[in-house]
C-alpha cells in the first residue's frame, strides 16, 4: 500500500473531499474541481504530485481556466478557490501534513460593483407572489411547482429543507391578534423558527398534507434525488411565471472571464429556487422584522450574509 507521499495530489485532495465536506451535493461539486484541476495538471504537463503545488501553480491555473473558456468570474472563482479549500484540509490533516502556502494567491478580481453584482438577484414583491399564485390556466405538475416555489418563498426555506413541513412537522400557534404563526426546526442549525403564517402558505400545507404530491418528487430527504429533479423544478417554475405575466425586462451585469457585459432577459427566465430565499429575506425585512429573527429561519450565522447578498435595495 502507498504512504501519503506517494499518492497523487489530486487522490489526497479526492479524498479531502470525501472527508471534510460533509454535504453530499457540495461533495460531488467539489470532486469537479478536482477532476478539473487534474486535467489541468495533465496539460501543463505539471507533476500531479504535493510538492509541485504552491501560489505560482494555483495562479497559472486561473489564467488557464480564463484562456481556456471564459466563464461567468464566480463559476471560476470557486474552482481554484474550492482547490484552495481542500489544500488547506490537507494541511492540516495529521496524516498528510501537505504544508503547501496558500496564502499569497492573487485572485482574479471581480470588477463589478457591489450594486452590478445583485443586478441578476431579483426579489419578488407581494403583489407578483399573488399573481403567480392566482393564475388557474395551469398543467398538475406546474400547480405543485407554483405551489413549493410560493411556499419557499414565504418560509424562506432551502428545497431540501421542504419535505419535513409538508409532512407536517411545524406547530401553528393563533396569536392573541388573531394572527397565526407557524414553527417548526430547521434542518440545518436545528434551532426552532417562528414565523408569520401566511394564509396562502396555510392553505397549501394543508392541501398536500391531505394530497402528498403526484407530479414532483421534491420531498424526499434523499439529496441526490432532490439535486436532479431541482434542474427540473426551476425549469417549470419558470413556465409558470411566464403565464403568470412576470415578464418585464431585466437589465444585469455579468463578468465573462475579465470583461464586464451588460445583459437583458425577461424576469421570468432569471426566477428560480433560489430567488425564493432571496424574496422571502427582502418581504420579512420590508414588514419589519428583525434580521436576527431572519437568519433563524435561512440557518445563517449571522445578517452579513442578509446585508451584502442578499438584500437589494434599503427596506
Amino acid at each position: 500500500m502507498k504512504d501519503n507521499n506517494q499518492l497523487s495530489a489530486t487522490l489526497i485532495l479526492s479524498q479531502m473531499a470525501e472527508k471534510n465536506i460533509l454535504s453530499e451535493n457540495s461533495r460531488k461539486i467539489y470532486l469537479g474541481y478536482v477532476t478539473a484541476f487534474k486535467e489541468y495538471l495533465e496539460a501543463k504537463g505539471i507533476s500531479n504530485s504535493l510538492s509541485a503545488i504552491n501560489t505560482d501553480v494555483l495562479e497559472d491555473y486561473q489564467q488557464f481556466l480564463l484562456e481556456r473558456n471564459p466563464v461567468k468570474i464566480k463559476t471560476l472563482l470557486n474552482k481554484v478557490k474550492g482547490i484552495v479549500t481542500l489544500i488547506n484540509h490537507a494541511n492540516k490533516d495529521k496524516a498528510i501534513k501537505a504544508n503547501i502556502n496558500t496564502n499569497g494567491i492573487t485572485y482574479l478580481e471581480d470588477k463589478r460593483s457591489k450594486e452590478q453584482k445583485k443586478s441578476k438577484q431579483v426579489p419578488l414583491t407581494e403583489e407578483q407572489l399573488l399573481a403567480i399564485y392566482n393564475y388557474a390556466d395551469l398543467r398538475p405538475r406546474e400547480v405543485e411547482a407554483r405551489d413549493l416555489f410560493i411556499c419557499q418563498c414565504l418560509l424562506g426555506q432551502r428545497i431540501s429543507d421542504l419535505p419535513k413541513i409538508f409532512k407536517g412537522e411545524y406547530t401553528i400557534t393563533k396569536l392573541e391578534d388573531g394572527n397565526e404563526v407557524i414553527s417548526f426546526i430547521v434542518q440545518k442549525t436545528t434551532e426552532e423558527a417562528t414565523l408569520y403564517l401566511f394564509p396562502v402558505v396555510k392553505e397549501i400545507l394543508e392541501r398536500y398534507k391531505e394530497t402528498g404530491f403526484k407530479y414532483i418528487d421534491l420531498l424526499t430527504e434523499d439529496e441526490r434525488i432532490v439535486k436532479k429533479n431541482e434542474a427540473k423544478l426551476n425549469r417549470t417554475i419558470k413556465q409558470v411565471c411566464e403565464k403568470a405575466g412576470l415578464d418585464s425586462d431585466i437589465n444585469y451585469v455579468e463578468q465573462i472571464g475579465s470583461n464586464i457585459t451588460k445583459k437583458r432577459k425577461k424576469l421570468f427566465e432569471l426566477i428560480h429556487t433560489q430567488t425564493a430565499r432571496h424574496t422571502f429575506i427582502t418581504l420579512m425585512c420590508r414588514l419589519g422584522i428583525p434580521k436576527e429573527d431572519v437568519i433563524i429561519a435561512t440557518a445563517h450565522t449571522d445578517t452579513t450574509m442578509i446585508d451584502d447578498v442578499y438584500l437589494h435595495e434599503t427596506v
